[in-house]
């Protein structure tokens, strides 16, 4: 087989997995995971804002504590300025969760139809062949702004747009057999990559979200930990209030 027919089949198969991680990156792994916190995700806000709340009734009152030993009159303003700065990454972390729940219900509102998916994906496989910098790793800088013109084209779903890009590219590659072996050691690294991705979340869960009865059992095991922590955080703040009277 001529050298320039190895390098197009390789390149195919290249193409096709770079494609398949680019869906999982970009389409699959952010609806799977929006998935996950519409079904849990708001229980699990719940339960890390009590343990936020919780942690910082513990810490109030062994500061409180502090202050009594050494003989010194408690500082409210300034404790809760030492609250704040001591809870605050924890209180992002919180933030963080919260806007990533919000934005997977926007995403679920928004999906697309199966034949408008069906016919993006096809224009953002040929992109992929014709753009993404594994297949061309000498771009120049306007290559580089057109790759980028594409991925966001695809994630907002700008299906004109990618039709434009696809209608001012062209498929071109360098025949060689440095770049012949280039294309197979990327080819090899890149399958060990998916594997590795489709084994982590959001992927791992994908069986676990479509089956009602593991939803539940997860369900009912946050709600029971959220009123545990309830619990808990009442027992801490009727300790508080008692040190304060």
């Amino acid at each position: 087989m001529a050298l320039r027919d190895v390098i197009r089949q390789v390149r195919r198969e290249l193409s096709e997995l770079l494609f398949e991680q680019q869906q999982l990156l970009l389409v699959q792994g952010p609806n799977l995971e929006a998935r996950f916190q519409s079904l849990l995700g708001k229980y699990q806000s719940e339960l890390e804002q009590i343990r936020l709340d919780l942690r910082r009734a513990r810490r109030s009152l062994e500061l409180r504590r502090a202050s009594l030993v050494r003989g010194e009159a408690v500082d409210l303003a300034a404790l809760e300025r030492q609250l704040d700065q001591e809870l605050w990454q924890y209180r992002r972390r919180l933030q963080d969760q919260k806007d990533r729940q919000e934005a997977s219900e926007q995403r679920l509102r928004k999906l697309r139809s199966a034949e408008t998916s069906a016919a993006m994906r096809s224009l953002y496989r040929q992109l992929v062949k014709r753009l993404h910098p594994d297949l061309h790793p000498v771009q120049t800088p306007q290559q580089q702004q057109l790759w980028f013109d594409v991925q966001k084209s695809y994630q907002w779903g700008d299906w004109e747009r990618l039709e434009t890009l696809l209608a001012v590219t062209e498929d071109e590659f360098e025949e060689s057999p440095e770049e012949l072996a280039r294309l197979q050691a990327r080819l090899k690294q890149l399958s060990l990559d998916l594997q590795q991705l489709r084994q982590s979340f959001p992927f791992s869960l994908a069986q676990q979200l479509e089956d009602s009865a593991w939803v539940e059992q997860q369900v009912a095991q946050l709600k029971l930990e959220i009123v545990l922590a309830r619990q808990r955080l009442a027992k801490v703040d009727s300790v508080l209030k008692e040190f304060q009277l």
